[in-house]
C-alpha cells in the first residue's frame, strides 16, 4: 500500500519539494520503496512540484447499511468488522493489479494504473467492484451481522494528476483532479448495490460487461453534464453467461 500512514508529520523546516528529502529513508517509510520509484520514473513527472501526470481508472467503494450497523454493534466489534472488510478489499485490489489510495470512514479509494502502469486497467477495476460485491455474501454470514451490508460504487476513467498534497506538517500521496471528482460523485450518487461508471470507463469495457445508460447527469460544481452506466446485476455481468447465485 503507498497512502500516506496518518501518523507521519513533517517538522517546519522540511521541504517536501526537495529531492533530498523524497530521497530520504523518511519519506520512504510514508511512500513504498517500489510505489516511490514508480512515480518519481512515471514520463511526465515534475521534480520540482513532484507531481505526475497519468491515465488511470479510479474506483470509490462505500458501505450502505454502516450507520444502522454503527447503532447496533458495540464499537469494538465494529471497529473489527470494518477492518476485516478493509482487509478483504485491499485483497481483492490488489489480486487485480490495483493500489489502495486511502480509506476514509467506511470508504475504500482505489487506483488502477497509477502510480505503476497496467494494461485493461478499467476491466480490472470493473472487475474488482463485482469481486467486492461478491465477497459481501459470505462476509455477512459469517460476521453475522446485524444488519446484513451491501456496497455502492463509483468507477471512473482518465487523467489524474499524482504526487505530495497537503500542508506543510502533514501531506499524503494521492490523486487528484476532475477524473476523481467524477468517481467520487458516482459514487455518492449510486444506490444500494449499484456500480455506475463514467463514459471511458464504459467505452474500454462494454464488449465484456452487460451496461444500462442512466443518461447525461449533472455534477454539482460542473459545467457540463457526464454520461453514466450502470454495471447489470453482478450475477450475471458477463454478456451471456448465466445467472449465477452466490
Amino acid at each position: 500500500m503507498y497512502i500516506v500512514s496518518s501518523g507521519r508529520i513533517f517538522g517546519a523546516a522540511d521541504d517536501v519539494r526537495s529531492s533530498s528529502l523524497l530521497d530520504s529513508p523518511r519519506v520512504h517509510s510514508i511512500i513504498a520503496p517500489d510505489n516511490h520509484a514508480e512515480w518519481s520514473a512515471m514520463p511526465d513527472h515534475d521534480s520540482h512540484t513532484e507531481t505526475s501526470r497519468c491515465f488511470a481508472t479510479v474506483l470509490f467503494a462505500d458501505i450502505h447499511g454502516f450507520i444502522q450497523m454503527s447503532e447496533r454493534m458495540d464499537p469494538i466489534r465494529l471497529v473489527s468488522t470494518i477492518n476485516d472488510w478493509f482487509e478483504m478489499m485491499e485483497f481483492i485490489v490488489s489480486a487485480n493489479q490495483g493500489t489502495i489510495d486511502k480509506f476514509v470512514g467506511d470508504c475504500v479509494m482505489a487506483l488502477f494504473g497509477c502510480p505503476r502502469h497496467i494494461s485493461d486497467a478499467p476491466k480490472k477495476a470493473v472487475q474488482t467492484a463485482i469481486e467486492m460485491r461478491r465477497s459481501l455474501y459470505n462476509f455477512n454470514i459469517e460476521k453475522k451481522l446485524p444488519v446484513p451490508i451491501d456496497l455502492h460504487i463509483g468507477i471512473n476513467t482518465g487523467v489524474v494528476v499524482a504526487g505530495m498534497v497537503g500542508g506543510r506538517n502533514k501531506r499524503e500521496f494521492t490523486v487528484m483532479g476532475d477524473t476523481v471528482n467524477i468517481a467520487s460523485r458516482l459514487e455518492d450518487m449510486s444506490e444500494e448495490g449499484q456500480i455506475l461508471v463514467g463514459a471511458h470507463t464504459y467505452e474500454e469495457t462494454k464488449d465484456e460487461y452487460n451496461y444500462r445508460m442512466v443518461g447525461s447527469v449533472p455534477i454539482v460544481g460542473r459545467s457540463k453534464e457526464i454520461a453514466v452506466y450502470e454495471l447489470q446485476p453482478v450475477w450475471n455481468e458477463f454478456k451471456g453467461a448465466k445467472s449465477a447465485g452466490p
